[in-house]
């Protein structure tokens, strides 16, 4: 035998004196794979509370992945094409969201929703000769729109809402602006 402590022969007679050391001295298995199902193995059972934390944490995750997305392809469309308009058409139930510019820099957001006015008041000194019940069998239906402004020209700052009420009328399959005028209370 070589006085070599790295040769071949060297080392497979340490690791096999090795092995049958580690053998006698125990009687478990080398893997973990290769012990029977349940022997020496105690399951926690895990808490409802913590069952909870671990959905609530996948329902955080699975929202910022699907709504960031979708809130910065929101922002880029709007910036290219400057307003979004949901149910366009129909003037009565309409929103909308625009970008503010001024001098050729963005300087804000504003949005607006419209929604239908369920007994228009029509404003006597502009069609004293028109009621309310008249402009509702003329086909007369009139909407309140709310606008809110998010400027940040300077400081970031809500201005304030602006409110208007405008009627239309139903001509083929359209709407267009009715001769009478109601009011914003």
């Amino acid at each position: 035998m070589s006085d070599d402590p790295f040769s071949p022969a060297a080392g497979a007679a340490a690791g096999a004196a090795a092995g049958a050391a580690a053998g006698a001295a125990t009687d478990a298995p080398e893997h973990a794979s290769a012990m029977p199902l349940g022997a020496d193995i105690t399951a926690r059972p895990e808490s409802e509370a913590r069952k909870w934390a671990a959905r609530a944490g996948i329902a955080a995750i699975t929202v910022l992945a699907l709504g960031l997305p979708l809130v910065f392809g929101l922002l880029f469309y709007l910036l290219l094409s400057e307003e979004i308009v949901i149910n366009a058409g129909d003037p009565i139930r309409q929103a909308r969201i625009w970008t503010i510019r001024e001098s050729q820099s963005l300087t804000g957001l504003a949005w607006s929703i419209s929604s239908p006015e369920l007994s228009p008041e029509l404003s006597p000194e502009l069609s004293p000769e028109r009621s309310a019940t008249e402009a509702v069998d003329a086909g007369i239906q009139c909407a309140r729109m709310r606008i809110r402004y998010l400027k940040w020209d300077g400081y970031v700052r809500f201005e304030p809402d602006s409110e208007y009420c405008r009627c239309y009328q139903r001509r083929g399959g359209g709407w267009i602006n009715a001769p009478v005028d109601c009011r914003v209370e």
